[in-house]
């Protein structure tokens, strides 16, 4: 028996006429874990070469249903989206090739025109396509040693030897703000000129909302009226842990001198900055009840730490939004006495729940699937097993031993575990919870003698391994608390709890 190979010709007949037949039922917007997966569903096979190729001949639009992942599209690395990838995706889901694809860079065109004419007139409609988005990176491209001397990368599983993630881009827009390339996210510059925008403004929490952010939305900086304070992983987000005092990429600090306007230069205070999140619990043994601290991240060395909302601290407006980039979790709002109040108007994160809303699926074998980033973690048991909740390791053992036993005991089928990086693992923190500050996939059914099949577990006891050393002082690396969700940084002798996580976004 000879078998029909699939060609370009072929396939893009096919997908004409199956366009005309049947109209494909859109999957559920969940992100895309696998190069090639471009409609979602987990697998790479026909129905995603079949998307494609309509997409090539101009019958499916790029970002809507069912071709909600372009971003994972360029399966041949030519930098497109097109009958090449659909006929590699198509070879794939009959076994000619295999279907470990590394991704090349595709994004949605901003606008598409559309011309429709009849006998009497002719319209055109602009749309602007959804953008591609993409879970940022942390910046680390260099390695240390638990003594923190630097090392080779290659082969040591650590943040700067994957890189895992979107590589952190931005764009100066030429009227005092940057744009991430990767969140979407609008950001105000700051200066050195006695305005609102310099860089030794600090304010209250209270009023970081009612007097900075109320300045911009007032004078209508850079053209718009809904700049706000960003959440704690917004402000995570734009972290550089490649440099330190400040941790921040060149976009963000540069040409910083007496008298520069945002117009002319970027600054960044070696510091801490407001977020819009509240620690929803007690901060401290021995503070007041209640949230009267609120989360800000330090751009001198990348704790996330919570402070009192009485304190200063330095201040960076945003704007937008990300359809993709996780959101805090956040639901409530507290003044500054830690009472609860109604959110509407307050404009903090439980107000605005800037971000996707928090998503995870529980996948069967032992592992839970963030739907927003794709990454695949590891679950936590109770049962003496590698998996146990209340195992620790110092920072060298949580690459040589957990990591190392998930993938020689090919857990839930996969070889390719590795320690997740400070971003990702803040990026399943729920900040509307504590002890443990995650979401109930991630702490459900914890009894004694249960497995990763039957419960899912966190401890808030201690702190989680993260693979991304801190460039300030390279004998520690970020750990996760998640008894509140703060970001330390651990000696790496330490002994701290680990959870594995494969793919990235």
């Amino acid at each position: 028996m000879t078998r029909t190979l699939f060609s370009l010709r072929n396939l893009a007949a096919l997908a004409l006429c199956v366009a005309a037949l049947v109209n494909l039922a859109a999957p559920s917007l969940t992100r895309a874990a696998v190069c090639g997966d471009v409609n979602g569903d987990g697998v790479v096979n026909i129905g995603d070469a079949l998307v494609v190729a309509q997409y090539d001949v101009g019958l499916r639009t790029c970002g809507v249903a069912p071709f909600s992942h372009p971003e994972v599209c360029d399966v041949n690395g030519d930098a497109a989206c097109d009958i090449g990838d659909a006929l590699r995706m198509a070879q794939c889901d009959v076994g000619l090739i295999g279907c470990a694809f590394t991704c090349g860079s595709f994004a949605c065109s901003s606008t598409t025109t559309t011309t429709t004419t009849t006998s009497t007139s002719s319209t055109t409609t602009t749309t602007t396509a959804p953008p591609a988005c993409h879970f940022p990176a942390t910046g680390q491209t260099t390695c240390w040693d638990s003594s923190g001397n630097v090392i080779p990368c290659a082969g040591t599983g650590q943040d700067g030897d994957l890189q895992k993630g979107a590589p952190l881009s931005y764009t100066d827009n030429g009227d005092g703000t940057i744009t991430d390339n990767n969140t979407g996210l609008m950001w105000e510059k700051l200066s050195m000129d006695g305005s609102v925008h310099d860089v030794s403004n600090t304010y209250t929490w209270a009023n970081a909302f009612a007097q900075h952010v109320a300045t911009l939305n007032g004078t209508s900086f850079a053209g718009h009226t809904d700049w706000r304070v960003p959440n704690v992983k917004e402000l995570e987000s734009i972290h550089n842990w490649q440099n330190f005092s400040p941790a921040v990429s060149p976009a963000f600090n540069n040409n910083c001198r007496s008298g520069c306007t945002v117009l002319t230069c970027s600054c960044t205070a070696s510091s801490t900055y407001w977020s819009s999140t509240s620690v929803a619990g007690q901060a401290r043994p021995g503070d007041p009840p209640g949230p009267t601290f609120a989360w800000m991240v330090g751009f001198d060395d990348g704790n996330v730490h919570g402070v009192d909302k009485s304190e200063v601290n330095f201040v960076r407006g945003v704007r937008g939004g990300s359809s993709c980039f996780p959101a805090t979790g956040q639901m409530t709002c507290w003044d500054t006495n830690g009472n609860v109040i109604p959110c509407a108007g307050t404009g903090q994160d439980g107000d605005l729940r800037k971000g996707a809303p928090l998503s995870y699926t529980d996948n069967g074998n032992g592992t839970v699937t963030d739907n927003n980033t794709g990454l695949v973690w590891e679950k936590l048991s109770m049962d003496g097993s590698v998996h146990d909740v209340s195992t620790t390791y110092p920072w060298a053992n949580a690459f040589a031993q957990h990591v190392a036993t998930l993938n020689r005991t090919n857990f839930a089928g996969h070889t390719d575990w590795r320690m997740p990086n400070v971003k990702e693992l803040e990026s399943i923190m729920n900040y509307q919870n504590v002890d443990p500050t995650v979401s109930p996939a991630f702490n459900t059914n914890c009894t004694s003698g249960c497995t990763v099949l039957t419960c899912s577990c966190t401890t808030s006891s201690s702190g989680y391994w993260s693979s991304t050393t801190a460039a300030s002082n390279p004998s520690t690396a970020g750990v996760l608390d998640t008894g509140g969700g703060g970001v330390c940084l651990d000696s790496k002798s330490f002994l701290d709890n680990v959870r594995g996580v494969r793919g990235g976004s």
